[in-house]
């Protein structure tokens, strides 16, 4: 995250004037009335005393654009201030969030529902929850809360602003439906209602049999369960209760963390709704104004941002939503792709005619073709993480065999010094007896050792230490191809070509990465599924095990035999 940082000379004082906001650039949305009224006493008091930060304007000579400082700008203007002091700063577009949050944090006043909103904006701008708890120093506790936060109602966020009800109360009422939330919200208002006393209020509309997300046939002869009583939200209403909140609370953890496992069969990723901020997922469809076309559908099947929700909202019993994609400025782009394709395909020929060539042949124009369905051609999705690792470790070894076979020793000199200057520590080579760290003197034994061999020798030992070095790094770095050697491997397997089908195999480890839908796919495009057909006798003996379970599906995979010997998957294959 960037840091704010004072310049050493006096803030610039500027004119309200050449000032602007820049829309949707404040972190801090909500403040109660009594903070800003007292703010705004002291600056009408003794002025802005602590300098906004603003960059140049864009588009407008001599005017600037605030990155932080907000509420004192909008206190200023508010007071009729013809000036402001501002600290002038070059800053880029990705740049303000970083700032303006920077800023906000450093200060520490910022609401519990700005700090909410601003984990909101970040995570749909990419950041991942380890990313932010690094950068803000907060607990997981206090992330989670934050994200509680963002599925409450505006009223409900305000009354929180407002001070008239705590951070507690908030959290409790967000788990609710925005229309339960407001009918709660009164009830604490007018009755006062602590914490532990809307817990408790809660347990009997929560609780509720009919509403629960798991079987309850085996809650009908329960001692806990109570079938006459009300709830304390409505007293004319009739609903069968639990009256035992940790067995209910189990069963339904329990519930979804089956429904969670059975959807990772199908998607990477499976989120709990109470786990995400509210907005910063969509789904994913073909057609319409936020269409990505069928194809760039399909090939987001295989994204590692692909996947479903359970919504734990109370009342909703744990409904799933599928097709889920976490990560909305890809989607945006795909979007923006495939709407400016459909836009350029209904255009029609120039002049407005038909083209002569599709005319003559009885070929519909563009414009036409491109009702029936535009297509775009689809990005690859992301491979998984853990599959990403698999294929840097078959380039690794197919790239230390190459220099061998071919005794390269340009490369291997062009390696072995790249690998001393990274201060990579020396691996063992057969037959030759050095050190395994080349600091301080144990350098100058091994360059004394070095010095006894031949030419013929000192080449092998060279030779063979960059291949040790392709095979595998000793810097603790793991399976990838971003620490320095790591780099010089995926480079040196490319450039050889080396034969990657030596080193790669498919089997039961490699496949369980993937969600079933893709492996379908690698399992066709390795010709298993041909294979398993005809060993069954049955042309849908593939489609039929298709839909047993993940874990049978690859037991049988890994019991059949077949051999894979030769194939490569998308990640490996050229290009």
């Amino acid at each position: 995250m960037t840091q704010i940082q004072t310049p050493a000379q006096a803030a610039n004082e500027l004119e309200m004037s050449k000032i602007h906001l820049i829309e949707g650039a404040n972190p801090r949305r909500k403040r109660s009335q009594s903070d800003w009224d007292a703010l705004k006493n002291s600056i009408a008091a003794k002025g802005v005393l602590q300098a906004i930060l603003v960059r140049p304007h864009p588009e407008m000579e001599g005017h600037y654009q605030v990155v932080a400082g907000n509420t004192r700008y909008g206190i200023a203007k508010e007071l009729e201030l013809d000036t402001i002091p501002a600290n002038i700063r070059m800053v880029e577009d990705h740049e303000i969030t970083d700032f303006a949050l920077t800023e906000n944090l450093i200060r520490a006043d910022m609401s519990p529902v700005d700090e909410g909103l601003a984990v909101k904006k970040m995570m749909s701008e990419g950041y991942d929850k380890d990313e932010i708890l690094r950068l803000f120093g907060w607990t997981k506790q206090r992330l989670d809360g934050r994200i509680l936060l963002t599925h409450c109602c505006d009223e409900v966020n305000e009354a929180l602003t407002n001070k008239e009800i705590t951070l507690g109360h908030a959290q409790v009422l967000s788990g609710l439906r925005e229309t339960t939330q407001t009918k709660v919200l009164k009830l604490i208002r007018e009755q006062g209602l602590s914490v532990d006393d809307l817990k408790r209020r809660l347990d009997a509309l929560s609780l509720s049999l009919a509403a629960a997300p798991f079987d309850t046939s085996a809650c009908a002869a329960c001692p806990h369960n109570s079938a006459t009583q009300a709830s304390l939200f409505d007293a004319g209403s009739q609903n069968s209760q639990c009256r035992n909140p940790t067995c209910y609370n189990e069963k339904t953890d329990k519930h979804l963390d089956m429904i969670k496992a059975r959807l990772e069969e199908t998607y990477n990723k499976v989120e709990l709704s109470r786990d995400v901020p509210a907005d910063t997922t969509t789904i994913i469809v073909a057609n319409g104004k936020t269409g990505v076309g069928s194809e760039q559908v399909n090939a987001c099947t295989g994204c590692e941002h692909f996947g479903a929700m359970i919504d734990t909202t109370a009342g909703n019993r744990a409904r799933t939503i599928n097709n889920v994609c976490y990560n909305l400025t890809c989607h945006k782009k795909k979007v923006d792709s495939y709407q400016k394709l459909i836009a350029t395909d209904q255009q029609p020929a120039s002049g407005g005619a038909t083209s002569p060539e599709s005319s003559a042949a009885g070929k519909p124009s563009a414009s036409k073709t491109a009702k029936k369905g535009t297509t775009a051609k689809a990005e690859k999705p992301a491979i998984p993480k853990s599959i990403l690792a698999k294929h840097h470790k078959v380039r690794r070894e197919a790239a230390a065999k190459t220099l061998i076979d071919t005794n390269d020793q340009r490369s291997a000199q062009i390696i072995c010094i790249l690998a001393l200057a990274a201060e990579n520590p020396l691996v063992k080579v057969e037959g030759v007896k050095l050190p395994t760290s080349l600091h301080g003197k144990a350098r100058q034994t091994a360059a004394m050792a070095l010095a006894e061999l031949s030419d013929e020798e000192l080449n092998r030992v060279q030779r063979d230490l960059a291949a040790a070095v392709l095979h595998k790094s000793t810097q603790g770095s793991g399976e990838n191809g971003s620490d320095t050697i790591g780099g010089l491997a995926e480079w040196y397997a490319a450039t050889k070509e080396a034969d990657l089908t030596q080193h790669f195999t498919v089997d039961e480890d490699y496949l369980a990465a993937f969600t079933k839908p893709v492996i379908g796919n690698l399992l066709v495009d390795s010709g298993f599924a041909d294979h398993y057909n005809k060993a069954q006798g049955d042309d849908k003996a593939f489609t039929k095990l298709m839909k047993e379970s993940k874990k049978d599906l690859l037991a049988t995979v890994g019991k059949s035999g077949f051999d894979f010997k030769g194939y490569l998957p998308e990640g490996l294959k050229k290009g």
